[in-house]
């Protein structure tokens, strides 16, 4: 009796691989409608799809059996796809846009150790932004694990929604790279409860860059899209052409968005863009940044950032600030600490304008070495409603000739700035002003006397430039006037 071999396929519920259904993977051979055949093979109640290790699958990223939106190849629901490292690899074209593997309309899909490659630096054409290697759609409960995708035309991943049918919802992304991509890492139009962990957004718009070329955008601006409830743990984010992580919609609310333990290197415009665009405030809750060390412009709304360090050095020419909040919503940051270098700027934090929407900086430190800033405006302009607690500010070097540390409008008039238990370096203490709970400072800089000229109120000081034993600390002005009443305080022993 001749014996016949059996192949897993032909066994029920068992592995299918793809070579069963004819893939080749010899980096040459159109395996597209056989990789479509295998997941197309797969049970309504789920199934596996086996890929052969070191082999490389050729994909015609324009191939659409089924839906019209984006071609590749498309896994059924409840499909476990054990790529095995394997490489998909698009077939070069012409075409503005791709996609490679879609996953579209699906629930329960898990991909696992795959690698993805686009076409830039051997696409054909020139124009075009949408050329994917994966893109997820329509779709719930997907897992993304160690998957490697690099050099594709427009995203690494595009989680898209035109008509939020019924959105993105749940999805876990583990241990991925995502690298060398022309217009972003990974781009969120919609997606709803999605974690990020240990993944890395590297280089991306090195080659051809199309804006925005940053690592995460979060940009939910089709109707009906949303980006909400997304956490980044662990991930790094360094040496794209413009953002690491930028996020923002004139359209719809980006909410509930928290990056933890996450590093920032190297990015060409800032490290995190999260901001409101528009006349109507779009970052809703809390933007949070929690434990990172990030080199690079910080620029938020809306967000609260505790612990880690903000870094500014000489080297990003693209970034004024380390931290960045003007627009009139609330900000904290806590426990953080900021280091500028050469001409970079510690922080420009202002622009709330009530109770509601004061920003809050508690147990930080900012400092500066090496400062060759003449203009304190330039340095640390932080004023409108706002509280300093316990805070520190320190600069070596010269002590600079003009500007303010702390500001608002017309020194403060109808604005509500608090300092509190704060330590400033005696070169960073000019021209800050303070309601009740702290001193005024009206002079710009230390006086050997009492002021003589100008309206002063009740609560001013200014400071002894030449303290001595036996003298005193300065001057506190007790009635008001032109130039008010002014009387020395704080015995020194």
């Amino acid at each position: 009796m001749a014996l016949t071999k059996v192949s897993y396929s032909m066994i029920d519920a068992a592995p299918i691989n793809v070579a069963d259904y004819g893939a080749t993977g010899d980096g040459t051979t159109d395996d597209t409608v056989a990789i479509q055949a295998a997941f197309d093979a797969v049970s309504a109640t789920g199934g596996t799809v086996v890929f052969e290790p070191g082999k490389t699958y050729m994909i015609n990223g324009g191939y659409q059996p089924i839906q019209s939106i984006f071609g590749g190849v498309k896994p059924k629901s409840r499909t476990v796809i054990q790529g095995n490292n394997a490489k998909l690899k698009v077939i070069t074209s012409s075409a503005i846009g791709y996609c490679i593997l879609n996953v579209i309309e699906t629930s329960g899909v898990v991909i696992n150790d795959l690698y993805i490659e686009g076409d830039v630096g051997r696409h054909i054409g020139t124009t075009g932004e949408f050329g994917h290697g994966l893109m997820i759609m329509s779709s719930d409960n997907v897992v993304l694990n160690n998957l490697f995708i690099t050099l594709c035309w427009g995203d690494a991943v595009l989680f898209s929604e035109y008509t939020r049918v019924n959105g993105n919802v749940d999805v876990d992304v583990i241990n991925c790279e995502f690298v060398d991509c022309r217009r972003q890492g990974v781009s969120v139009v919609d997606l709803t409860n999605g974690t990020f962990t240990g993944c890395t957004f590297r280089n991306i718009g090195g080659t051809a860059a199309t804006s925005p070329a940053a690592g995460v955008d979060l940009e939910p601006d089709y109707p009906l899209a949303q980006a909400s409830n997304i956490d980044f743990v662990g991930c790094t984010f360094n040496n794209n052409n413009s953002h690491g992580f930028i996020a923002g919609s004139s359209v719809n609310l980006v909410e509930n968005i928290r990056i933890i333990g996450c590093s920032f290197y190297g990015n060409g415009a800032s490290a995190i863009t999260a901001n409101s665009i528009g006349t109507t405030p779009k970052m809703k809750n809390v933007f949070e940044i929690i434990g990172c060390d990030i080199k690079g412009q910080v620029l938020v709304d809306n967000c609260k950032i505790i612990g880690g360090q903000i870094i500014l050095e000489e080297i990003y020419t693209n970034s004024r600030y380390a931290i960045e909040s003007v627009a009139d919503l609330p900000f904290q940051m806590i426990g953080t600490s900021v280091f500028v270098t050469g001409t970079r700027r510690a922080a420009f934090i202002g622009g709330a304008t009530s109770e509601s929407s004061r920003k809050l900086v508690q147990n930080c430190k900012f400092n500066q070495d090496g400062n060759t800033l003449t203009d304190l405006d330039q340095w640390a302009a932080m004023g409108g409603f706002i509280t300093l607690d316990n805070c520190q500010m320190t600069r070596t070097g010269a002590a600079p000739a003009t500007g303010y540390n702390f500001q608002g409008a017309a020194d403060f008039t109808g604005f509500d700035a608090k300092m509190v238990n704060c330590y400033l370096d005696p070169k960073l203490a000019i021209g800050f002003a303070q309601d009740g709970l702290m001193v005024r400072v009206a002079q710009r800089g230390w006086v050997s006397a009492a002021p003589t000229t100008g309206a002063h109120i009740v609560g001013e000081i200014v400071l002894n430039s030449a303290p001595a034993s036996a003298g005193f600390i300065g001057w506190v002005c007790t009635v008001a006037g032109t130039p008010g009443t002014w009387r020395t305080f704080g015995l020194i022993s």
